[in-house]
């Protein structure tokens, strides 16, 4: 029913746009930084999706984070099983569900230009952000390393000549409330203009935990989560501009992700009879998180006649991280004889992790050089990155009180990386520019592991290691496109382009006695697509297609049967797909966004197998499609990957009208996804059949625009939905977001 909602609403709203009149008025020139230059959106030559701050700030009203991004651009989507730490993304069905603080993905997060390595690091919260783009497809020559699928870059406002002044308030459902501020002033005496922002969200705990003894009555969910942000600009010289960015952030009293125990109905991915959201039975009192993270970058800009010199100085530390959950969504233990155990019908054994950084640090440099000679574009540069950082991972026993330490693993990584790149237009002519590029990178990683306490100590496990690997890869990659001006209001593209991920290391000991080391994969893409402004300038137009081939494809199995976390090399996976964006300016009033994408993946390795889901008795286990071979494990040939619906779309209408003393505006926005699962195996119960979000803001501007009053709702259709599951236990599930509703003051002086 929620679907053919959806489907009547953008009927009507195609149909407005059809019906309506020709106005005067034109969409906004869309610019760009992909090919880290200002660049016309049309002139890139590969898919790329764009969120501006307005449609952002709309996305992630009421507290939401990262994961608020999922299907809200063609083929992008995001998840995670760290609340709000760790946020894993994929583009065109590729990513890597692996919940390790060291994992490796495909998919670069970048941040005011600095690639954020650590998956912690990732979760800096986004505020006063000027636009996000989704780089999809390789974009291994101007960015790099682990691009395999692509980049989502956040650029944020940067200081300007602007007198600002701001401040935000809002409240919202289950004592949600925020304050955002921006402060932007000029010193003329120093030509210099400084910017500071900052934003805090917070969250009353809203899930009544029923387990018996003395957790109940105890209520969860809650969180308070500050950042900010300082910049100075300003000019050293007559030919130097100088940016210094100095951000920090601090969360505490955070709920990690909430597990709900036996929550999905065996044989179906539907939830048990009875089943609610806002009641958990978790026997731990324990459950939180936390994290402390500093980041300092300086970007200096020096001009000459015939080129540009660009340095980039990043240094990003996570100064204290924690997640502690109580993994198995439930209370007891049926192996441990301790009854009840619950909810029905039990949980297996009991499982209580936490994983945290101690530790971190990260540098990294960038040099480049850009310029234009006889009409043609380039771009050469040298990148050089560090990374040190420990990880410690704890496992508790709940079985009694206090809750005893059982299981103890530290993890230590140091990554040292450089890179050689350059990008030129290799041919200009009036209506066809031909771009190339390579790069040449390096990468080493000295990895350390130790066990000094089992939770299997009880049957003979002890301490083990340290393990050591030191894997290192030198890979050159690269692309190369062409844009062909049909017309000044059509352009088409292709391209082709190398991509590369650095080796990786899956080091978690707790119940496995070797650690895992994922060789480099090396993949191809190719696309092809046209970009296009039609009707006076009233609609953007533009679509892709493309096909990719991975070799080596870096898959972690986890959980399952072997309660185990291991990185395995498929031997290929393919895809293909389509992704379209329409955007029309109807007229003065209505502004109406579309964008679709159809992504198609398959592993192609005969030999690789998987264990299927934990199961002590038919009461617990799930129910595996695929073939089982001679060794009890689950064939995934030609399964598709994890985590990839095959249809996305979102859509949003912007509706604005004048008032006898401001203007009111009405902006709603939907996002849909088709069947996606959880794990590499099919099963019945580990997937979604679709999920539905559609979200209403309505804001009242003065004529002065000094106030701004908004009162919002996401999740407008309370969809209920799976977005993750435990298969090593029990059928454990992890939901969607509650429906939000809340209000909001801005004040801009």
């Amino acid at each position: 029913m929620r679907r053919r909602l959806l489907i009547k609403l953008m009927v009507v709203a195609l149909s407005a746009v059809i019906g309506s009149q020709v106005s005067a008025q034109q969409l906004e020139e869309i610019t760009v930084t992909a090919q880290k230059r200002t660049q016309d959106i049309r002139e890139i030559p590969f898919g790329i999706g764009l969120l501006d701050d307005e449609t952002f700030e709309e996305i992630v009203s009421g507290g939401a984070d990262l994961l608020a991004l999922a299907a809200r651009s063609p083929s992008l989507y995001v998840e995670s099983s760290n609340g709000r730490l760790a946020p894993r993304f994929y583009i065109r069905g590729i990513g890597n569900v692996d919940f390790d603080l060291n994992a490796s993905q495909p998919i670069s997060l970048v941040l005011d230009q600095v690639v954020l390595e650590n998956p912690t690091a990732k979760s800096f919260p986004i505020f006063d952000i000027e636009q996000v783009e989704v780089l999809r497809g390789p974009q291994g020559t101007l960015f790099g390393r682990n691009t395999t699928a692509g980049i989502v870059k956040f650029d944020s406002f940067k200081p300007s000549d602007h007198e600002e002044t701001q401040v935000t308030i809002g409240l919202g459902r289950y004592r949600h409330r925020s304050l955002s501020g921006v402060l932007n002033r000029t010193m003329d005496e120093r030509d210099a203009r400084i910017r500071f922002s900052f934003l805090y969200n917070g969250l009353g705990d809203w899930i009544e935990n029923e387990a018996p003894g003395p957790v109940r009555g105890d209520f969860l969910g809650g969180f308070q989560d500050f950042a900010f942000r300082f910049q100075v600009a300003w000019q050293a010289n007559h030919a130097t501009d100088a940016l210094l960015n100095v951000h920090g952030r601090r969360l505490s009293d955070a709920t990690p992700t909430i597990f709900y125990g036996n929550a999905i109905d065996q044989g179906t991915s539907d939830f048990v009879e009875g089943f609610r959201r806002d009641r958990v039975s978790l026997d731990t009192q324990n459950v939180e998180q936390r994290v402390n993270q500093i980041g300092i970058v300086l970007n200096l800009d020096h001009s000459r006649p015939s080129f540009d010199l660009v340095s980039i100085t990043g240094f990003h530390s996570i100064l204290e991280s924690l997640s502690r959950g109580d993994i198995d969504g439930g209370y007891g233990s049926v192996f441990a004889g301790i009854q009840p155990s619950g909810p029905a019908p039990g949980i297996p054994f009991d499982a209580q992790t936490a994983d945290g950084i101690p530790n971190h640090l990260q540098l990294s440099q960038e040099i480049r050089i850009e310029g234009n000679a006889s009409n043609r574009s380039w771009t050469t540069g040298l990148y050089v990155f560090y990374e040190d950082f420990d990880i410690e991972t704890f496992n508790y026993s709940t079985l009694d009180r206090p809750h005893t330490l059982n299981g103890y693993v530290f993890q230590n990584q140091k990554t040292r990386a450089w890179a050689i790149f350059g990008s030129m237009d290799l041919l200009t002519q009036e209506h066809l520019i031909i771009t190339g590029g390579a790069r040449l990178t390096s990468d080493a990683k000295d990895f350390e592991a130790t066990r000094s306490t089992s939770p299997l100590s009880f049957a003979g496990v002890g301490p083990i290691g340290p393990l050591y690997a030191s894997p290192s890869a030198r890979v050159a990659t690269w692309d190369i496109s062409a844009l062909f001006r049909l017309s000044d209001n059509v352009n088409w593209f292709a391209r082709a382009a190398r991509s590369y991920r650095a080796p990786s290391i899956q080091g978690r000991l707790l119940f496995q006695d070797e650690m895992s080391v994922g060789d480099a994969e090396h993949g191809l893409s190719i696309e092809a697509g046209f970009k296009s402004i039609f009707f006076n300038r009233r609609m953007r137009l533009g679509a892709t297609i493309y096909q990719f081939n991975i070799d080596d494809f870096q898959l972690t199995k986890i959980g399952g049967a072997a309660n185990a976390s291991s990185l395995v090399n498929a031997e290929e996976v393919s895809g293909h797909g389509l992704e379209m964006n329409i955007e029309y300016f109807v007229n003065a009033s209505l502004i109406l966004d579309l964008g679709v994408s159809v992504n198609e993946t398959s592993i192609n390795d005969p030999d690789l197998s998987v264990n299927g889901c934990g199961s002590a008795s038919l009461l617990y286990g799930c129910s595996v499609t695929d073939t089982q071979l001679s060794n009890g494990e689950y064939s995934i040939h030609r399964n598709s990957l994890y985590n990839a619906p095959r249809l996305m779309s979102n859509a949003s209408l912007r509706y604005e009208t004048s008032l006898p003393r401001g203007m009111l505006m009405f902006v709603t926005d939907w996002m849909w996804h088709d069947d996606i699962r959880f794990t590499l195996y099919e099963s019945l119960e580990y997937r979604n059949d679709s999920r539905t979000d559609v979200g209403v803001r309505v804001t009242y501007t003065t004529d002065s625009t000094k106030h701004r009053i908004s009162a919002y709702v996401r999740n407008l259709t309370n969809d209920l939905s799976l977005v993750g599951s435990i298969d090593f236990n029990n059928l454990t599930a992890m939901l969607s977001p509650y429906r939000k509703w809340g209000v909001e003051w801005k004040l801009s002086l």
